[in-house]
């Protein structure tokens, strides 16, 4: 898994493409449901895809496998306060 999650990431930095970049993580995933690294390129993938829902929930799920990753809480904590903001946005 561990390869293929170093794939998906390299093809993403290298291309931007997130289909292809996500094939190689989902394939991670298959290997191992838990895997850390895999579970955070996803993350990123979608905070930089602007895939709020998406990012969310790989956020949970990397925070619910190692609840003391900081970047993680971050992460989360950041797409929640600006989702807040928007909602909380009124035009006067």
């Amino acid at each position: 898994p561990d390869i293929y999650a170093a794939l998906g990431w390299t093809k993403w930095q290298l291309k931007k493409n997130r289909k292809e970049s996500e094939e190689y993580l989902f394939i991670a995933m298959q290997f191992d449901g838990r895997h850390l690294n895999a579970l955070t390129y996803l993350s990123k993938i979608a905070i930089e895809s602007k895939d709020i829902p998406q990012a969310t929930k790989m956020l949970g799920a990397v925070i619910k496998i190692d609840s003391s990753n900081d970047w993680a809480m971050k992460a989360l904590s950041s797409i929640t306060e600006k989702k807040s903001d928007k909602k909380n946005k009124r035009w006067f």
